[in-house]
């Protein structure tokens, strides 16, 4: 098993200085983050790279009308990083721009958890996913914690110069995302920023409603879970949104689950069968498992490999270029992650903590 981890930055102050301390302390991952944008634009959509930066630009408007602590933290950004407005911009939006003119996924993108105490030996309630992307993201990847004051610290895996992904913050509240195989991109709030958004509130039913705003760029699923076993899942498209509330546990891949919802779907047979195997075999684990969960069995179970080519561990294969760049477990009861740089079944976890 190898001992490499990913670095933990810690920024704190206003939303400016939570930016400008990201941009200068990663810039010059942050300037490859953005050299990989450009290229995946103009490789899947044929954006050249003032066509890409235009575009981007075009997400301003509703990041200011639903988060415009963000748009200061940009700021910060940029002039941290010595990049412009748009670049910092950018970097929010990588997958709009690159499915700005086709839609593409191309395989597996996730496989999200969340168990309660009524399945765990501790008593604890964990959440958490395995995310997988294509190419070498790694080197651009590290673990962040926001520290905004006045606000919940939130801690995420993120690509350099990114604000949002997925992870939990200090009050014991976690957001887990995933890839929905669908069409309909287009102006709205952007994908990415939704898990931050609600992370930054301070109870889940506030996290919730934030969630369902009206304008949303494209598809995302989050499954939103806290420290007292509230469990909520949110399947998003640019124009439509659904909710289901988890039972004790909750599985989530790339799929639609939710009956009025599968109607958008636009995966292949080989996507759809693919998803439903990781959704299959994780939720037979925690149903097997109910009452002897803890997080050495979170980690056995993502590191799965029972479905071969389509295993909850993901491994590059025929149909699929995919991998699994990290795996996170939060323990929201003691607001703590573990995470594995890579393939759990071969990486070992380090552990984050929030600092106070």
């Amino acid at each position: 098993m190898r001992k490499t981890f990913y670095d933990h930055y810690i920024f704190k102050g206003s939303p400016l200085e939570v930016g400008c301390q990201h941009g200068e302390e990663l810039r010059n991952l942050i300037r490859q983050h953005l050299e990989r944008i450009y290229k995946d634009a103009y490789d899947m959509s044929g954006l050249n790279k003032a066509e890409a930066l235009d575009f981007a630009e075009t997400f301003e408007p509703y990041i200011k009308k639903y988060s415009p602590d963000f748009l200061v933290e940009l700021e910060g950004l940029a002039s941290g990083a010595n990049i412009t407005k748009k670049e910092a911009l950018l970097l929010q939006v990588r997958q709009e721009v690159t499915h700005k003119k086709r839609f593409y996924a191309g395989a597996s993108e996730c496989t999200s958890f969340a168990v309660t105490s009524a399945y765990t030996s501790d008593g604890r309630t964990y959440s958490g996913q395995n995310a997988d992307l294509i190419g070498n993201f790694e080197p651009m990847m590290n673990i962040v914690t926001m520290a905004v004051t006045g606000k919940p610290q939130v801690m995420m895996v993120l690509p350099a110069g990114q604000i949002s992904h997925s992870g939990m913050n200090s009050i014991g509240m976690s957001a887990n995302c995933n890839f929905l195989y669908c069409n309909g991109w287009g102006k709205g709030y952007p994908r990415y920023l939704l898990s931050r958004l609600a992370l930054e509130q301070m109870s889940f039913e506030a996290a919730s409603l934030k969630l369902m705003l009206a304008e949303r760029s494209s598809q995302r699923n989050i499954l939103l879970c806290d420290s007292n076993g509230h469990i909520r899942d949110f399947e998003l498209t640019h124009d439509a949104a659904a909710v289901v509330d988890g039972d004790e546990y909750f599985v989530h891949t790339n799929h639609f689950i939710i009956p009025d919802m599968k109607k958008y779907t636009a995966s292949t047979e080989w996507e759809e069968n693919d998803s439903r195997c990781r959704y299959n075999r994780l939720s037979s684990l925690i149903k097997s498992k109910k009452g002897k969960i803890n997080n050495a069995v979170l980690k056995q179970f993502m590191s799965d490999h029972e479905n071969g080519d389509n295993s909850i561990c993901v491994h590059p294969c025929m149909h699929n270029k995919y991998h699994t760049y990290i795996t996170m477990i939060n323990n929201l009861t003691d607001c703590v992650m573990e995470a594995s740089r890579s393939n759990p079944c071969e990486n070992e976890f380090a552990t984050y903590e929030f600092k106070f």
